[in-house]
């Protein structure tokens, strides 16, 4: 089945959709108490505890060798069974409510038509929630955003086989090492994500390859959604979070230069779907003084911590403004809570630190690459240039910091607002001077992202602020929405909605292939034979991969049989994949490393074509399982294996 058929999509992604419902929103809803609220503000607290626990688990069970689906379904009934135990009804609260209807079923208390009536009740009962949800103009509007959101940057995951940027065969790879009860494999780096991700294949038994692509733009979905959710709560204005949503979520590629990762698949970005609601939980514990914002607002922070370091360290930043402004303006009557919330700061760094620990245990090094990023320097005065969007962005903090003054004025002071403005200054000025002052590589690469994060955020408030003077309620929302929908038709008439197209570092073609192949045979009945970038990565647990440069230089084109090196056995299903024309993205400059690597190829590529050769002299010409004006891949057959091709 070809990878952009519709059929094929539909079937990963319903596996895909299904695993993502059971695993964060059906099972947290289950075990996590409702509280008071909106639905979606549920939705969002239960699915940042959920994550935060399935990485722990997932680390616990790695670790112990245990990490099987069988096990993960036995510590969710496990959980399920100790917390009805403990706490009943209080605790369980759906799913008490579901097992003792189940069990009043087996004792004959309810008999099976009233038991269809209650269940078809309850599925009566939430459509119509969600029919009542959509009678708001503001939430139709936001799905439709949310939906453009995800289509520019799925379109090339449903299209595009070859997964995005140079990152994702290391991600992919790390996920299987997962699944394998594997942990810092390459070295020490927080696996949070990884851990993520192999959960959901393990609950959704597709291939990795999918997770991988899917996964890479719902996170940019997840972050379109904590934006709105962040500044339509701080606003109390849903019109104002669907204009920061449209910001991020449509015009992201006129706002930020490392745009095409919104479409690839990377921890950072994964990570940042967790601090906006991370800040607003913070903000709203320290306001209200409620446990469980402090215990979603610190399950936030920690996942960030557990997936990518330096997301922690925009978090922790943001938090730390947060303690400022409550101690300076309220700290007689919040010091409790400042207290505890440092308290679970100090925690979060001590759980994000543990898997630093645990691979020193193992004897493990600091991933390599990683800290030699992290270390590296630049060695002029660099100052990133001013864009049009920035100043824009510094005028939407004038008019937050105009408001704040008025605010004082009246001795009416917005906290929320005041941290608004505070961490947007704060990295505004950081990301101009701080690569000049640090000479740091990674400030100088990386905190922009933050700031173009922040953004949308930024236009999201500076809109609200721009309409406060309409003072009846009514009105405003009802103007403030008619402009939102007016800005969400300007963002689709200036992009077109061009979906997001990241490099790739192999051909689609070399990966539908592997796909074709996988497809055909069992794991490890069959080998491939590749010098393409990311072919270790891509047939890692599902086939035994042979770099072409050791295949070359250790199998004998004129031996009868070729064999496995240790053991001698025949190796029955041999797939070369031979470049005619070795890939290199269009969006690859040939200098520097990548002339390097693309050079080394070229020679594997010429001393497979004449292994090749010699071996069509001594064996006569070689199958060809496919052929197009770059690829070709030869297909040996030895052994007395059955021939398990199916009809593609």
């Amino acid at each position: 089945m070809p990878y952009a058929s519709i059929a094929n999509h539909a079937n990963a992604m319903a596996h895909y959709l299904l695993s993502f419902i059971f695993l964060f929103i059906v099972f947290p809803m289950l075990i996590f108490r409702y509280r008071e609220g909106g639905s979606f503000d549920n939705l969002a607290r239960n699915f940042i505890k959920a994550v935060l626990l399935y990485i722990i688990l997932g680390y616990l069970l790695v670790v112990i060798k245990l990490y099987e689906f069988i096990a993960l379904v036995l510590f969710m009934v496990s959980l399920n069974f100790l917390l009805l135990k403990k706490g009943g009804e209080k605790t369980a609260g759906i799913f008490y409510k579901i097992n003792c209807l189940l069990m009043d079923f087996a004792d004959g208390v309810i008999p099976a038509e009233a038991l269809a009536k209650r269940v078809f009740g309850g599925f009566k009962n939430l459509f119509s929630k969600l029919i009542s949800a959509f009678r708001d103009p503001a939430n139709i509007l936001l799905l439709f955003v949310c939906l453009c959101s995800l289509y520019i940057r799925i379109y090339n995951a449903l299209i595009h086989p070859a997964p995005s940027m140079s990152d994702s065969s290391v991600v992919l790879a790390w996920m299987k090492y997962i699944e394998n009860r594997m942990v810092f494999h390459d070295g020490i780096y927080p696996q949070g994500f990884h851990i993520y991700l192999a959960t959901l294949r393990k609950f959704s038994a597709i291939n990795p390859l999918y997770i991988l692509n899917y996964s890479g733009p719902v996170s940019g979905l997840l972050t379109t959604l904590s934006i709105y959710f962040f500044t339509s709560r701080i606003t109390e204005s849903k019109a104002s979070g669907v204009v920061a949503a449209i910001t991020f979520g449509i015009l992201w590629p006129l706002i930020s230069d490392n745009w095409v990762r919104q479409a690839a698949t990377n921890s950072q970005e994964f990570a940042f779907a967790f601090i906006m609601p991370t800040f607003y939980y913070y903000i709203k514990y320290l306001s209200e003084g409620k446990r469980d914002d402090l215990f979603t607002a610190f399950a936030g922070i920690t996942v960030i911590g557990l997936v990518h370091s330096i997301a922690l360290v925009f978090c922790g930043v943001g938090a730390f403004i947060i303690v400022f402004v409550f101690l300076v303006t309220d700290l007689k009557r919040s010091w409790k809570r400042l207290l505890n919330t440092v308290l679970s700061g100090m925690l979060c760094i001590f759980i994000s630190f543990l898997p630093l620990g645990l691979g020193l245990l193992f004897g493990k090094e600091v991933h390599s690459s990683s800290s030699e990023y992290l270390l590296s320097k630049i060695y002029d005065n660099f100052f990133p240039p001013v864009r049009g969007v920035d100043l824009a962005s510094f005028a939407a903090l004038g008019l937050v910091f105009l408001l704040l003054i008025g605010g004082l004025i009246r001795k009416k002071l917005n906290r929320s607002y005041m941290f608004v403005f505070l961490y947007g200054a704060a990295y505004f000025l950081f990301i101009y001077y701080g690569p000049a002052l640090t000479k740091s590589q990674v400030i100088t690469n990386r905190f922009g992202d933050m700031w173009n994060l922040f953004i949308p955020v930024l236009v999201g408030v500076s809109f609200n602020i721009l309409l406060l003077p309409i003072r009846k309620a009514g009105i405003r929302s009802a103007f403030q929405l008619g402009l939102a929908a007016v800005f969400f038709a300007f963002s689709i008439y200036c992009t077109r909605l061009t979906p997001i197209i990241p490099y790739k570092v192999q051909s689609d073609a070399a990966v539908e292939q592997y796909l074709r192949i996988n497809s055909s045979f069992r794991p490890t009945e069959w080998h491939l034979v590749s010098g393409f970038v990311g072919g270790y990565a891509l047939s890692y647990g599902t086939a035994y991969h042979i770099q072409s440069a050791d295949f070359v230089a250790n199998y004998n084109p004129s031996d009868k049989e070729i064999t496995d090196l240790a053991t001698k056995v025949v190796l029955p299903n041999i797939f070369i994949f031979y470049e005619k024309n070795v890939f290199v993205d269009e969006v690859d400059s040939l200098e520097g490393l990548v002339l390097e690597q693309y050079e080394a190829r070229l020679r594997d590529s010429d001393a497979l074509a004449e292994w090749i050769e010699k071996y069509r002299e001594a064996h006569g010409e070689l199958n060809v399982y496919y052929e197009d004006a770059d690829l070709v891949v030869y297909y040996i057959k030895q052994g007395d294996t059955n021939d398990l091709f199916k009809k593609y």
